[in-house]
């Protein structure tokens, strides 16, 4: 099988960008091509970022050091790691993801969405909710085909609705949600809903979320979006008179004075969503909120007051704040792509069909006929689950299922992945979810060789892929054998310090010991008799500990013009007014020592770890050089410009 991970398929980068004898190798490092094109990407790059362009042969000694360190990255297996390999698919996808949508199926698709916002329609329905077990929901699905029965027999819908539909927001109403703009509903629904004629009754129609039956509803124009506030008057557990009077007497008062509705929405509304918002909410159009609230909004008047709305949250006092018309198509089409590329969208599935279709004739895949015929045999009359397992455990696990070119896919991969599937299945259509599942195995495979063919078409993609990959690398080879290992390397920096302890001299002595701060002199006193029981080693640690917060304690090792305490209190102790300290009035110096040179390790580690990082670097440098062979093509690189 071939390999579903990027770099583990073998991540022929340069290949991507170099094509064969038009692009000659300018070097080889460790058996490695660098071809002519990878090499000229960089050095140009490199040229851009100088101040002063840097010299061919200066840049080829420097490029040699690279990808010695890249070869040693390669041997030592550091692009085999799972962190190595995630993070290479997350930025090839990232990269070249963009250039496998098909663009003119996905307009075509936002269009028909946008297209269908100029018109809202009355959308009416029955409901019968989904469930997580696909057994009930082959149930479900035959009461509904029983209710579309009785409906095409002349039952009533309205009674219907109220007696059997599951959606809350709507039975009551005899099933009518109101007027609904498109993008508010299931896609598999909008297009039912739109296309239905007043008064007809749908199919049985399948969303996400449940089974449905339609009955056509009037038509209007767009009506936009409502940008309006609104103060909550809940009626949970309370007297509904009382409610709706202090409702309609704070109407009445923001009647008189619209300007006091923040105040008042933030002492009364009972929504917390918009409270402290003074009740604004985003701008909606019509269906998104309960019928009797979006109803009543969009018939007010922009600055119109209403009166108390009763919804079954209780009572609204609604602001109309102003209206919004349609948006122009390229401001919504970012929206647009968003929900249609949505896995939980319709639409992504055609989406993700046409690329199975595409990519399927492009890159020659082929079923098994013979065997898928026969899986979908065993699925009608046992099940998807109950099918796989007994082919696997008939021992057919190894059998192919299907080819995409040359490579090979069995049965036993495609089992790996629709079990996944199938713990999230309730779908109770079993063919449908082993076409689907195959489909979706079959289109993520097919989608490897497609970003492989998108690099190879757009070499910038492969210079960035192969410049990130490299860089990758070099930063974990780099880390292992020269940052991390300084700084991890205590005897080592020890013998560093002991053997170049002259590179490290100061100009200017140091001040070194603790310095300790206090809310009060007493306390400073306790803490100085305290510090006089304790050795150095803990004393920091101690002192935190058993004095806390009313105390601060230090290490210093600073020179003059470093601290200003310490510059009162040491170098020029008898000059100046004493320093002024928010919080620590009372501060002093213990255990002080002024040193000429740094007496250990620990007064200069961070130039002693950086002058044993370089070290450690060129030694390594001295070892890659040693191990691992470069051929130069001196030829190719004079033609380089």
């Amino acid at each position: 099988m071939k390999s579903s991970l990027f770099i583990g398929a073998g991540l022929a980068l340069t290949a991507a960008v170099a094509f064969a004898a038009k692009d000659p190798v300018v070097m080889t490092v460790n058996g490695r091509d660098v071809h002519r094109s990878e090499f000229e990407y960089l050095y140009h790059k490199n040229t851009k970022q100088q101040i002063e362009p840097q010299p061919l042969d200066q840049y080829v000694e420097m490029f040699k050091v690279y990808k010695l360190k890249v070869a040693d990255a390669l041997a030592n297996g550091v692009d085999t790691t799972k962190t190595f390999k995630r993070d290479m698919n997350q930025y090839r996808n990232e990269l070249a993801g963009p250039l496998l949508v098909d663009s003119v199926l996905l307009y075509k698709l936002a269009h028909e969405q946008y297209d269908r916002g100029a018109t809202e329609r009355e959308a009416h329905h029955i409901m019968l909710f989904k469930t997580p077990d696909k057994a009930k929901n082959r149930e479900l699905r035959q009461r509904m085909d029983s209710l579309h029965t009785v409906l095409a027999n002349g039952g009533d819908f309205e009674e219907l609705a109220r007696q059997f539909s599951q959606d809350q927001g709507s039975k009551a109403n005899g099933g009518n949600m109101g007027f609904v703009m498109a993008g508010m509903l299931p896609v598999e629904f909008e297009e039912v809903m739109y296309s239905l004629p007043e008064g007809q009754i749908s199919d049985v129609t399948e969303t996400q979320m449940g089974y449905h039956i339609l009955k056509g509803g009037a038509s209007r124009p767009f009506s936009g979006f409502c940008e309006a506030s609104h103060i909550l008057f809940s009626t949970q557990g309370k007297d509904e008179a009382r409610v709706y009077a202090l409702a309609d007497s704070v109407a009445d008062v923001l009647r008189q004075d619209p300007s006091q509705f923040t105040a008042l929405a933030k002492k009364y509304s009972n929504d917390p969503s918009v409270a402290q918002n003074g009740g604004a909410l985003p701008p909606f159009s019509t269906g998104k909120m309960v019928k009797e609230f979006s109803d009543a909004a969009f018939a007010l008047a922009d600055g119109e007051i209403s009166d108390p709305v009763k919804t079954r949250f209780g009572y609204h006092v609604i602001y109309k704040r102003g209206h919004q018309g349609m948006q122009p198509f390229d401001n919504a089409k970012a929206g647009l792509f968003a929900r249609i590329t949505n896995p939980g969208d319709a639409r992504n599935e055609i989406l993700l069909d046409n690329n199975w279709e595409k990519w399927g004739k492009r890159f020659k895949l082929k079923n098994n006929a013979k065997l898928v015929a026969e899986l979908r045999q065993n699925i009608a009359s046992e099940g998807v689950e109950k099918a796989l397992a007994d082919a696997m455990a008939a021992g057919r696990g190894g059998e192919t299922l299907f080819k995409i070119g040359k490579d090979i896919y069995t049965l036993g991969d495609f089992n790996n992945y629709a079990a996944t599937l199938a713990k999230r299945n309730n779908d109770p259509d079993e063919a449908r979810f082993f076409d689907k599942a195959l489909r979706r195995f079959q289109t993520n495979m097919l989608r490897e060789d497609a970003y492989d063919a998108v690099i190879g078409e757009n070499p910038e993609i492969g210079n960035l892929l192969n410049e990130y990959r490299d860089g990758s690398l070099l930063y974990e080879i780099s880390l292992r054998n020269v940052w991390d290992k300084a700084a991890k390397d205590t005897e080592g920096l020890n013998r560093y310090f002991a053997e170049h302890r002259g590179d490290f001299s100061w100009s200017e002595p140091r001040v070194k010991g603790f310095l300790v701060k206090a809310e009060s002199d007493s306390l400073a006193n306790a803490v100085r008799l305290r510090m006089q029981q304790l050795g150095t080693d803990t004393l920091v640690k101690t002192i935190r500990s058993e004095f806390g917060m009313p105390v601060s304690i230090d290490r210093i090792l600073v020179k003059k013009g470093d601290n200003q305490i310490v510059d009162y209190l040491v170098f020029n102790e008898s000059q100046g007014d004493a320093p002024f300290v928010q919080g620590y009035p009372a501060y002093f110096v213990y255990d002080i020592r002024t040193l000429k040179e740094p007496e250990e390790l620990n007064d200069v580690k961070g130039l002693v770890t950086s002058a044993y990082q370089d070290q450690l670097e060129q030694d390594w440098i001295r070892d890659l050089k040693q191990r691992y062979p470069i051929v130069v093509n001196e030829k190719e690189l004079k033609k380089i410009k």
